[in-house]
């Protein structure tokens, strides 16, 4: 898999792409490097953009996932919109995972939805 990382200055969005085979090593690069760099954003706001993969993953690692994205330290100010094609999200039980223990994360289907999301104020 080869994803690509880009910050937006006029939006305050840190854009995830993901192209090709999601994998758990390449998953959690993409994530501490986007935690890493952009840990100064408060808050973090991050569109992930999986319509372009085919996800490897096993449940067991989809599920190590998402526990990893709700219990890092930046997760606390961080809000995340998944966006997916309409008929598959490739991050469906990692996005359940992390939601399910109180990381802020929803999913779309149209990119316009989710960037309104991300810039909603979070209260």
């Amino acid at each position: 898999m080869s994803f690509q990382v880009r910050y937006n200055s006029n939006n305050r969005i840190v854009r995830v792409c993901y192209f090709g085979r999601m994998a758990l090593a390449d998953t959690l690069a993409a994530a501490e490097q986007v935690f890493g760099k952009y840990s100064h954003l408060q808050p973090l706001r991050v569109l992930v953009d999986v319509r372009k993969v085919t996800n490897v993953m096993t449940g067991a690692e989809q599920k190590r996932f998402g526990r990893f994205l709700a219990e890092h330290p930046v997760s606390e100010y961080t809000r995340a919109a998944v966006l997916h094609n309409r008929a598959f999200n490739a991050r469906a039980v990692i996005d359940s995972e992390a939601a399910a223990r109180g990381f802020c994360l929803a999913q779309f289907i149209l990119e316009a939805e989710a960037i309104s999301w991300l810039r909603e104020v979070k209260r």
